[in-house]
């Protein structure tokens, strides 16, 4: 699967930024993926339904999560969307369409795995992830049991820009992308078969226990974050299934 195809397949959403790359993480992109959010700290790998973040979030905390879907997850049919809080293990607010003309296109279920230092399962959850298109490309929806991972009161939305720098598997960190990494100039994205720069929009919030992000990618929709953070006070005011 080239480039192309795998931008039109599964990118899922993180939360903020990556301080480290783990080498272990280029051995599985010839798995299946998607995106996994972490807190603070993201790493973003484009392949077709497997992804893995690695972070360095401290001491007895998560070093990186694996999280798998297959096709088997995927659906279309709107009317099975709320079916699936019980796979997630939480009711959640969602909306088919947006006022502004998106409509819900696919979704899929994740099987997330977060693991220490020393390989070690501390934690295993399920997200739901939708996706949505209209006028201005693909957009990213992700919802999951909140795990106190955001720095934000209940009902708090956040919206921020990160720019990606997204290179092949085989590519070698230099010094200044390790610089780049720890100021938060890039995130360093894995999968690429050239190095890229691109940018991610996101707009992150938890409420009533649910952790929720709508995501879109610059090279896959032309939103901007004041749309973003309408489409998702309008998730807010709808009601949880």
């Amino acid at each position: 699967m080239n480039r192309e195809e795998l931008k039109k397949e599964y990118p899922q959403m993180p939360d903020s930024f990556l301080e480290t790359v783990n080498k272990s993480v280029a051995a599985e992109l010839d798995k299946n993926g998607k995106v996994i959010k972490m807190k603070k700290r993201i790493l973003l790998v484009l392949a077709a339904t497997l992804a893995i973040a690695v972070t360095a979030i401290g001491a007895g905390k998560a070093a990186y999560t694996v999280a798998r879907s297959d096709a088997f997850s995927d659906f279309t049919d709107e009317s099975k969307i709320p079916d699936k809080a019980e796979d997630i293990g939480v009711d959640f607010k969602y909306v088919t369409e947006f006022e502004n003309g998106y409509r819900f296109n696919k979704g899929y279920i994740s099987n997330c795995d977060e693991r220490d230092d020393n390989d070690v399962s501390i934690r295993k959850y399920k997200s739901l992830d939708l996706i949505y298109t209209g006028d201005a490309g693909k957009l990213f929806f992700s919802v999951e049991e909140y795990n106190n991972t955001m720095d934000t009161e209940d009902g708090e939305i956040s919206a921020f820009i990160q720019p990606y720098k997204c290179v092949p598997v085989d590519y070698e960190l230099t010094e200044q992308d390790k610089e780049d990494m720890e100021s938060g100039k890039y995130v360093i994205s894995v999968g690429s078969e050239e190095v890229e720069l691109y940018d991610v929009y996101h707009v992150t919030w938890h409420e009533d226990g649910v952790q929720y992000m709508l995501m879109q990618y610059s090279y896959s929709g032309s939103l901007t974050l004041d749309e973003m953070t309408e489409m998702a006070e309008e998730i807010q005011a709808a009601e949880a299934d």
